[in-house]
């Protein structure tokens, strides 16, 4: 089925008899959620290509956000209490999820 609704999309191409009953809308959404997934397999391998060096590189990060975010809640700097707080999760997670 989306193969026709991509199909549709496309400029001056007649919209196919199999999704006519859908809107424009309708069918822009479902293209613009498949049309992504051709860059899956690439994505991921430049994920793995660049594990080493993120398995490297993500403790360090966290070494060195740390003393700012301390340094944050001691001068009483809220938005910057949140964002390092925040940046601390993604990079504590990531180093979580990373398999060894």
């Amino acid at each position: 089925m989306a193969e026709p609704i991509l199909l549709s999309i496309l400029p001056g191409r007649p919209v196919h008899r199999d999704v006519t009953d859908l809107k424009r809308s309708a069918r822009i959404v479902v293209f613009v959620w498949v049309a992504p997934c051709p860059l899956l397999p690439a994505e991921t391998g430049y994920a793995l290509w660049n594990l080493p060096r993120m398995v490297s590189t993500s403790p360090r990060s966290l070494v060195e956000q740390l003393p700012g975010t301390i340094s944050a809640f001691s001068d009483g700097r809220i938005a910057t209490e949140l964002v390092g707080v925040i940046e601390s999760l993604v990079l504590i997670c990531s180093m979580v999820a990373r398999p060894t």
